[in-house]
């Protein structure tokens, strides 16, 4: 690999939307080229910076230095106006953070890939589950089932939340630990940042809980966001794994 090909793959790398082969290239491709290595590292330096950042609420002494700040700048004079602008943009983007961490930082309210996802946990309780072919038949575009290695297809449901169509949910087995799962393909689903997981594999899933015990493990792919689901207590990394599993059964992983 080149170093004009690695930097054209840098965010995708970085984002962990690459298959573990384009990872391994890389990985071996760092070890050989510092110039590289210290991209990537500034990189994802910078972007742990500003994951950090959102995650920090303002606390009451910056909010109590900042009011002071706008108190003072109200006695200069008006030629000087910008340095009282720039004090209430401090103000409101500490404040914006703050609201960020503290009032709904995953859209439960309004995200269409949770939205689905609750849907998909009501259907796997409420409802008798498909055969894998009286699903196929019910749904108009062809079914993908994961050949992934340890993983059972238990058949699935059809569900639709508001404002999207039905999609089909597969009910899944890990058949070495009993582990089961819900998997979801949500074509409008988006992710935030702050969900990123990095795990020993080289790439990153997306992780988010809600409130009421919805625990989801997915990536980020072309055409939108594949996830693993459950509202049941899980084992510690099972649902990672149960992930992982499925992510190895696509072709581009």
């Amino acid at each position: 690999m080149s170093c004009q090909s690695l930097a054209d793959l840098l965010y995708p790398f970085v984002d962990g939307e690459l298959s573990v082969e384009q990872n391994v290239t890389i990985l071996k491709h760092l070890e050989l080229c510092s110039n590289c290595a210290a991209r990537v590292a500034r990189e994802r330096d910078l972007r742990g910076l500003v994951n950090r950042a959102a995650r920090e609420p303002v606390n009451a002494d910056t909010h109590a230095l900042v009011a002071s700040a706008l108190d003072r700048a109200e006695a200069v004079p008006p030629r000087r106006l910008w340095v009282r602008f720039a004090a209430a943009a401090v103000l409101l983007i500490g404040v914006g953070v703050g609201l960020l961490v503290s009032a709904d930082p995953f859209c439960w309210q309004g995200c269409p890939t949770l939205r689905l996802a609750h849907a998909a946990a009501r259907a796997a309780q409420d409802e008798p589950p498909l055969s894998l072919e009286e699903l196929r038949e019910s749904f108009p575009r062809p079914l993908f089932v994961p050949a992934a290695c340890g993983v059972d297809v238990k058949g699935g449901h059809l569900v639709a939340a508001a404002g999207a169509p039905p999609r089909p949910l597969l009910r899944l087995r890990c058949a070495a630990t009993g582990q089961e799962s819900l998997f979801l393909h949500v074509p409008e689903g988006h992710s935030h940042f702050w969900q990123r997981r990095e795990r020993a594999d080289g790439r990153v899933y997306l992780e988010a809980r809600s409130p009421d015990g919805l625990h989801l493990v997915g990536w980020r792919a072309k055409g939108g966001i594949y996830v693993c689901l459950t509202d049941k207590e899980v084992q510690s990394d099972a649902l990672f794994d149960m992930a992982a599993a499925v992510r190895d059964a696509f072709p581009a992983g």
